[in-house]
């Protein structure tokens, strides 16, 4: 390096620099079965900044909500059955940023035969694969509204609950 001061003398000096590139961080999220007017959880835990921090989540849930927060996860609530694009933003404490998107589809909870209207034929779904579990002969994962694997008297009454809802 060449320094010249204001009276115009030349000093020189030698050192090493290392120049080290920033690398954005790497943002990725999982969220929960949505479901009209129920909480859907959506988790950036598993979002990460190879050199840094992340400082800020920065979520568009596609339904005209933005909502940024410093916690990996957040809870969100459709108010309609729809596809959604969900786009999630990380950014770093070095000001850089990367996203995730995912296209989601909220449902009406216990509307299995997707009709858009919880009725008897959706229980019938249900109770048809009452006592089972996977690899039964009447085993049906979309009765299983529950998700704990086997068909029980807990995804009846899920389904019984949202009786006469609509889309």
């Amino acid at each position: 390096m060449r320094a010249i001061n204001s009276v115009g003398n030349i000093g020189y000096a030698q050192d090493t620099v290392t120049v080290v590139e920033a690398v954005p961080p790497v943002a990725s999220f999982s969220y929960s079965t949505p479901y009209k007017k129920k909480p859907t959880t959506f988790n950036a835990s598993d979002s990460y900044d190879p050199d840094g921090t992340i400082v800020s989540y920065t979520w568009d849930f596609g339904d005209g909500n933005i909502t940024t927060t410093t916690d990996p996860i957040v809870i969100h609530v459709y108010a309609n059955v729809d596809n959604y694009t969900v786009i999630l933003n990380v950014t770093d404490s070095q000001g850089l940023w990367s996203t995730a998107t995912a296209d989601i589809t909220v449902k009406l909870m216990g509307d299995l035969n997707g009709d858009c209207v919880v009725n008897i034929l959706d229980l019938a779904i249900v109770a048809r694969a009452y006592g089972t579990r996977p690899g039964d002969e009447y085993w049906n994962p979309i009765a299983d509204v529950e998700r704990d694997g086997e068909i029980n008297i807990l995804d009846i009454s899920k389904v019984a609950k949202e009786y006469d809802q609509k889309c």
